[in-house]
C-alpha cells in the first residue's frame, strides 16, 4: 500500500466536532478500500491548544515522516476547509515540502468552494437548497461562515450573491468581514423576515457554534438576533455531516487521487 489519504481539517476542541470527521472518513472508507487513510489537525494553533490538554496530536511533518517510513510514496490530501484561505494555502506549501523530500507525488484536494465557478456555485447552492428547505413563509436560513482576511474571503460574497437569485430564503454571513450580522440584520429587516435557522457554514460544530453561533452570551449570533426580534432556531451541525456537501469534498478527493497515478 504505496497510496494513503489524509483529510486535512481545521481541529477544533469541541466533542461535538468529531461527527463531521467521522462522516467523512466512513465515506472515505467505502469509496477507497484499499488506501490507507489518515487524518490530521491542520490549524497550529488548534494542535497548541490540544496539546496543553494532554493530547498527543501530530504536525504534518510528523505524520509524513510516518507515512515515508511506512513505505507510502504517494499521497492525496483532502482539505475539509470550506474557502481557500491560509489553511489551503498552508497545506499546498507542505504538499510541495513533501515532494522535496522524497514523495513520489503529493496532491492537494480543493475545499468546498475551490474554483468558484458557476458550476461550483450551482452545486453548493443545490447541496443548500436540499439540505434546508425554508420552513415558513417570512422565515430565513442564516449560514455562519468564519470570514478571512485572505483575499478568498471573496468565496462568501460571491455565494451570498448567488444564493440571493437562486435559493432566495438562504442568506450568508461571516464572523469577519462581511456579509456582517448586522448586514444580514438590516437585510432581514427589508425581506419582511420574523424567523431564523442558524446553521454553520463550516466543516464541523465546533467551539465557534457553540458559542459565537448559538451561546448565551449577550453577542452570540442567537443571542443578538432574539434580541432583535427574530424567533430562531440553531442547527448544531457542521457542513461535513451532511453528504450532500460531504460528496462535494469527497468529488475533489477523487480529483486529487486521479492525479496520483
Amino acid at each position: 500500500m504505496n497510496k494513503a489519504i489524509v483529510l486535512a481539517a481545521y481541529g477544533s476542541r469541541h466533542i461535538r466536532a468529531a461527527a463531521a470527521m467521522e462522516n467523512m472518513c466512513k465515506r472515505v472508507r467505502e469509496l477507497w478500500p484499499d488506501m490507507r487513510l489518515e487524518t490530521i489537525v491542520a490549524s497550529h494553533h488548534i494542535r497548541v491548544r490540544l496539546e496543553e490538554e494532554g493530547e498527543d496530536v501530530e504536525s504534518m511533518e510528523e505524520l509524513f515522516d510516518r507515512l515515508r517510513t511506512g513505505g507510502v510514496s504517494r499521497v492525496a490530501i483532502q482539505s475539509l476547509h470550506v474557502i481557500p484561505g491560509g489553511g489551503f494555502d498552508t497545506l499546498r506549501h507542505r504538499a510541495r515540502q513533501a515532494m522535496k523530500q522524497g514523495f513520489e507525488r503529493v496532491e492537494v484536494g480543493d475545499p468546498l468552494l475551490g474554483a468558484e465557478t458557476d458550476d461550483e456555485l450551482e452545486r453548493v447552492a443545490d447541496a443548500i437548497r436540499t439540505q434546508f428547505a425554508p420552513e415558513a413563509d417570512n422565515h430565513a436560513l442564516l449560514l455562519m461562515g468564519h470570514g478571512s482576511r485572505h483575499h478568498s474571503h471573496s468565496y462568501y460574497e460571491r455565494l451570498d450573491g448567488y444564493l440571493r437569485e437562486h435559493v432566495p430564503h438562504a442568506h450568508i454571513g461571516a464572523m469577519k468581514l462581511e456579509p456582517s450580522l448586522d448586514t444580514v440584520i438590516a437585510r432581514f429587516r427589508t425581506l419582511g423576515i420574523t424567523s431564523v435557522t442558524l446553521q454553520p457554514l463550516m466543516f464541523a460544530a465546533g467551539y465557534h457554534v457553540a458559542e459565537d453561533m448559538s451561546g448565551n452570551s449577550t453577542d452570540s449570533w442567537q443571542t443578538r438576533l432574539e434580541a432583535e426580534g427574530f424567533t430562531v432556531t440553531s442547527v448544531k451541525r457542521g457542513l461535513g455531516q451532511y453528504d450532500a456537501f460531504a460528496n462535494i469534498w469527497l468529488d475533489h478527493l477523487a480529483d486529487a487521487i486521479r492525479f496520483l497515478g
